[in-house]
């Protein structure tokens, strides 16, 4: 199943609310979230969240991820083809199998692999359907959804999902 705008803005908003819920309730405050690891470098920055939550929805498991720093919230989402195998890397295109989000600190802007010159890829290290957990690492240029602006991302996820 290819992602489009309209299956990515509701992955997107289920990955957005779980992880304001989750972090409304959640008690520590541990690097990683309840259901496992993202850690990204994002330009020269480093993208460390402090809650990570996925889900498999409409054909992808999407991780999304959130970092509160000098009291803003920056968001990442990777979304990963809930059909991929380990060893499997996936393409970021347009409207490809896999794809990232990114809003930087002020949230204006959006960078993201559906940008006509984005490029990159995802390679799925583990992908275990039976206890519903995944790995792997991605890299990529990502533009902006406003602008000309792009980003480059290098990062490695290692986290549990549920399934909807």
């Amino acid at each position: 199943m290819k992602l489009n705008a309209t299956s990515l803005l509701s992955l997107s908003t289920i990955a957005i609310a779980t992880l304001f819920f989750a972090s409304s309730c959640k008690k520590s405050n541990s690097s990683s979230g309840a259901s496992g690891q993202l850690s990204a470098t994002v330009g020269a920055n480093s993208f460390q969240p402090t809650l990570v939550v996925a889900l498999d929805n409409q054909g992808h498991v999407g991780i999304a991820a959130i970092q509160v720093k000098n009291g803003d919230s920056l968001f990442m989402t990777v979304f990963v083809p809930d059909t991929a195998k380990a060893g499997q890397t996936v393409a970021l295109s347009t409207y490809g199998d896999g794809a990232i989000t990114y809003n930087n600190s002020t949230g204006t802007v959006t960078f993201d692999s559906f940008e006509a010159d984005s490029h990159g890829t995802i390679t799925v290290s583990s992908f275990d359907k039976t206890n519903k957990k995944v790995a792997g690492t991605f890299s990529g240029v990502l533009y902006s959804s406003i602008n000309t602006d792009s980003v480059k991302v290098n990062g490695q996820f290692n986290t549990a999902y549920i399934t909807q």
